[in-house]
């Protein structure tokens, strides 16, 4: 039978308060109370909050860190750089987990304290034996869960062989009660969390995927939201005045219910019985957003903004992460422009130069180096430079360059669309087009050695950086130049 949601608030509050009464679930004699089924879960997505209101997110390979406080988020900064584009991170056992385009990496948190110069990540997944697609994942009693090949899999949390744990799974969440997960019959199972049995709970339909709210689990039921209590083991719908979008995935806070309607018109549950119009775009799947209190906070706009979803005041505010990156360079107190610093060319009338910013982590051992609607990440040492020349610029090892020999690692040059002259060249890398100014970004190499061939040690430490930009390629996983709105330029 239909109810409306504030009877099941209170029902849930009655359960919670006799919950009170109990050991937790999962817990021995004497445990604490459990009001969430996550409350020993950390779970990772393209944003992840800790406890004292620390929000973590990727912006392509560089992660960020900012704070959120009464809805709002500020004081980004750049903390680190992975090898890849990010997808999903959350942090667990003093380490930051990592799911990126070439593996699932832990980062020791000493990283972001500057207690360890000397951090280096360890990768903990390959993805050809686990999912390059992986942007959502739960780390509990010391394994990691993921959806693989169609179905749920572990492995431990420091690496090691991966464990099948159910076939033909749609969606999962990771408890002290059990694994709950959805399978494509859209039957809602619970396993233990030894994997050593299962029981079906309850049917989602053709649900896609559910959220959690404190002891439920939101899910789409096609014509109503629904709750599913996993304490009563009952799905009650949610009183909304609009059928739910087909591919919407509803979040609550426990009191009020966000979804979006088939206009895309983003709603909350109202007390009265009627609904408040948040928004006139919907919102991305669940591995987007991270409820927090009663903020969720997603990543929309290609992942250049932060949504915060305000569930108890029914208003959203939005952060700018390029401008939060611009602000975060030029506060960082940090030298906006290496040395030596030539002067600018005017080969053309497209500056490459323009817009130039600097950052480097707080390791100090990667510099960031934004340039005209591209960005290259590269060790952050003495021996490397860079020149400019209007539309292109050198990357140069000082060595090579004071001996007389150019130094020249590799050349950046910016073409028209339609000008493929650079196809004529004889060792060259398409690096990506800009969004902003159009221009087609090419990695053009030096055929011979730049640097002086009777030092050894000089010559190997040109090879590895040569070989290091050697790998800029168009969507290249592991590139150390990105286009793609990756630069802050306006």
């Amino acid at each position: 039978m239909k109810k409306h949601r504030k009877y099941l608030v209170i029902m849930l509050a009655a359960v919670m308060a006799v919950m009170m009464l109990l050991p937790a679930c999962g817990g021995g004699s004497g445990a604490d109370p459990v009001d969430s089924i996550q409350q020993n879960v950390a779970v990772a997505k393209r944003v992840y909050i800790d406890q004292e209101g620390s929000v973590y997110f990727g912006y392509n390979s560089v992660i960020c860190k900012a704070a959120i406080s009464d809805g709002q988020i500020s004081g980004l900064k750049g903390i680190g750089a992975a090898s890849a584009d990010i997808y999903a991170l959350t942090v667990y056992d003093d380490a930051l987990y990592i799911s990126q385009a070439d593996g699932l990496f832990r980062y020791p948190l000493d990283m972001i304290t500057d207690n360890d110069t000397a951090w280096k990540p360890e990768k903990i997944l390959n993805y050809t034996d686990a999912p390059g697609e992986n942007d959502f994942f739960e780390i509990f009693d010391d394994r990691i869960f993921f959806l693989h090949d169609g179905g749920l899999y572990c492995a431990p949390a420091d690496g090691g062989e991966l464990t099948k744990a159910a076939a033909d799974v749609r969606d999962f969440e990771v408890s002290d009660k059990g694994i709950y997960y959805l399978d494509n019959s859209g039957a809602l199972t619970v396993m233990k969390t030894d994997l050593s049995e299962t029981r079906k709970i309850g049917d989602m339909g053709s649900a896609k995927q559910f959220t959690v709210s404190g002891m439920e689990l939101m899910y789409n039921g096609g014509d109503h939201v629904m709750a599913f209590d996993v304490q009563k083991e009952e799905a009650e719908e949610i009183d909304t005045e609009y059928k739910p979008h087909e591919a919407c995935i509803p979040w609550s806070n426990g009191t009020n219910t966000l979804y979006y309607n088939a206009d895309f018109k983003t709603l909350l549950t109202g007390s009265g019985g009627s609904d408040r119009k948040i928004g006139d775009t919907s919102f991305p799947g669940k591995a987007y957003g991270y409820l927090y209190k009663d903020w969720l906070v997603f990543a929309a706009g290609r992942y250049e903004k932060l949504n915060v979803y305000d569930l108890a005041e029914g208003v959203i505010s939005s952060f700018d992460i390029r401008k939060g990156i611009k602000a975060d360079l030029g506060e960082s107190g940090k030298d906006s422009d290496p040395e030596p610093q030539p002067a600018q060319g005017t080969t053309g009338d497209y500056d490459i130069g323009e817009n130039f910013y600097r950052s480097t982590n707080d390791a100090g051992d990667i510099q960031y180096l934004y340039f005209n609607d591209f960005m290259l990440i590269l060790p952050d040492a003495d021996d490397i430079t860079y020149e400019t020349h209007g539309d292109s610029v050198d990357i140069i090892f000082v060595p090579g360059k004071n001996a007389g020999y150019g130094g020249r690692l590799v050349t950046i040059k910016a073409y028209d669309p339609d000008d493929k002259s650079y196809e004529s060249l004889p060792d060259y890398h398409v690096a990506g087009t800009g969004p902003n100014t159009g221009k087609r970004f090419v990695a053009i190499y030096p055929t011979d050695l730049q640097c002086s061939p009777e030092f050894e040690s000089v010559v190997i430490r040109y090879k590895d950086l040569k070989d290091y930009l050697y790998k800029i390629g168009e969507g290249a996983v592991n590139s150390p130049l990105q286009t793609s709105d990756s630069s802050p330029a306006p």
